[in-house]
Parts: C-alpha cells; structure tokens; sequence
C-alpha cells in the first residue's frame, strides 16, 4: 500500500485525507490514535502512539475499508480509495 491515497472518515463526524507508506507508517492524515498500520488476516489494523490497536477495518467491494474505533468514541470508519492522480 506504499503512497496509496485514501479519505479517512470518522461516519457523522469528520474526514480527512490519509496516504499509507509501505513501511507501516502515514506519510499524511496521521494523528495520535492513527500512527501505525498493519494487515493482518486480510484486516485493516491501526494502532497508536502507545501501541495500542484503535482501529479494526475489513475490506469493502470498492477497495476501501470499514469498521470501528476500539478506543475513546468508537465510532465507525470508513476509509474510501481515492482514485489515482487525486
């Protein structure tokens, strides 16, 4: 997922863009919660400063992700794909 463009929405709250580095890091849209990323199990996990999983996430039809916080609001997530050159 080197340099892949996505939009980070927290449903019903707020969207921000997010570009995932290969290394398991954010190259932008990272805050304290969302530092880290792995896939494991064909999931989407995020983790924090501290280590701690915040976000678990299955794959949708369109190439994005859903699922919750595990933290603070746990709130749902969707991540959408942004098409290339965006």
């Amino acid at each position: 997922m080197d340099r892949l463009r996505f939009d980070y929405h927290r449903v019903g709250y707020d969207h921000r863009p997010m570009v995932f580095r290969g290394d398991g890091t954010f190259a932008a849209g990272r805050a304290g919660c969302d530092r880290y990323w792995t896939i494991r199990d064909g999931r989407l996990l995020i983790a924090g400063d501290d280590g701690r999983l915040t976000m678990d996430l299955a794959p949708t039809a369109d190439g994005g992700w859903e699922g919750w916080w595990l933290v603070h609001e746990r709130m749902p997530i969707r991540i959408e794909a942004k098409p290339a050159g965006c």
